[in-house]
């Protein structure tokens, strides 16, 4: 499954995918420098449990921010939980950093996992935004479930990165 790809002003930048395995479904991202492709490496390392809807920004030297979906729990009722992560690959460096967690609330949606849908992108700077949804399942009016059949109702949310580390900028919606 492909998840995204992303190219600097400089012409660098990546791709990044999903593939399924006998362990599960992982993230893995090639960089593109210098008109070559390297070998592809996984990023989600830090649990050996699934994850999903992979993003990709890239800033010039060929640097790269990978963030995804992951299940690192489940409910008593065996729902997955799961939580945004991320990791930098920076220009000159061969390795991505180990992954860290942006968001570890991003609830247990129901269904489809990718009703996230997570977007990220970076200035030449190194800092970053990303945008992604959480369904809430609940009326912000009523507390009630939702009214129309496919309506999704969430809280969006925004993260910023400063070249150093995220930071919440909170439910804009």
């Amino acid at each position: 499954e492909l998840g995204d790809v992303a190219m600097a002003s400089d012409g660098t930048g990546g791709a990044i995918w999903r593939t399924q395995d006998d362990s599960g479904a992982h993230v893995q991202v090639a960089r593109y420098v210098g008109g070559v492709w390297s070998a592809p490496q996984r990023v989600d390392t830090a649990v050996p449990y699934d994850s999903y809807a992979p993003r990709l920004a890239a800033a010039p030297g060929g640097r790269l921010m990978a963030i995804w979906a992951q299940v690192y729990a489940q409910t008593t009722a065996n729902v997955p939980v799961y939580r945004l992560q991320s990791a930098e690959l920076r220009a000159g460096s061969r390795r991505f950093e180990p992954p860290f967690t942006i968001d570890a609330k991003v609830g247990s949606p129901a269904g489809d996992v990718n009703q996230l849908a997570p977007m990220i992108r970076m200035n030449d700077g190194g800092v970053a935004y990303l945008a992604y949804r959480v369904p809430t399942n609940l009326s912000p009016k009523t507390g009630s479930f939702p009214g129309h059949p496919g309506e999704i109702l969430a809280d969006f949310r925004v993260a910023r990165y400063s070249g150093a580390s995220w930071s919440k900028v909170g439910i804009v919606n």
